[in-house]
């Protein structure tokens, strides 16, 4: 029987500050205590510290949304972004690609790829000639898929 391997999704692309402190809350809390991760790297303590951090400089830029405080938030995201990668890095490599124990950690697993079928025939074709004998350019749309 085929083994399936599931692969971690951090989702940070396109995430606010807010959206990322929560998630990032979320996967302390249930990798805290949690035997299939005993040893995290970095440790919750550092994700917990940065996180409190970033909560500080969120609700400072909500009170002042001045130069000074947004630049403090930016390098607090970015922290505490980089330290989600090292923690979604560390919960990929301690679940060996099991989904139980990735969803365990609080984290969402990539969409697995499926295919699609048959391909239609693309659209727009229009072929024009060149000053060379014997060449064409061809031109086509794009197919879903391909």
């Amino acid at each position: 029987m085929k083994k399936v391997y599931y692969y971690v999704s951090m989702g940070f692309n396109r995430i606010t500050p807010f959206v990322l402190l929560t998630k990032m809350r979320n996967m302390v809390v249930k990798m805290t205590a949690n035997a299939n991760f005993a040893t995290p790297v970095p440790p919750l303590a550092t994700v917990t510290a940065a996180c409190d951090t970033l909560e500080t400089t969120i609700q400072a830029y909500q009170l002042n949304p001045g130069p000074l405080e947004h630049s403090e938030r930016a390098q607090a995201f970015e922290v505490v972004k980089g330290l989600g990668i090292d923690l979604g890095s560390y919960v990929q490599a301690a679940s060996n690609g099991d989904l139980a124990k990735i969803e365990s950690a609080g984290c969402e697993v990539r969409r697995s790829s499926t295919p699609i079928g048959q391909l239609p025939a693309p659209p727009n074709v229009v072929a024009s000639g060149t000053a060379y004998t014997g060449q064409i350019i061809i031109r086509f749309g794009g197919v879903k898929g391909s």
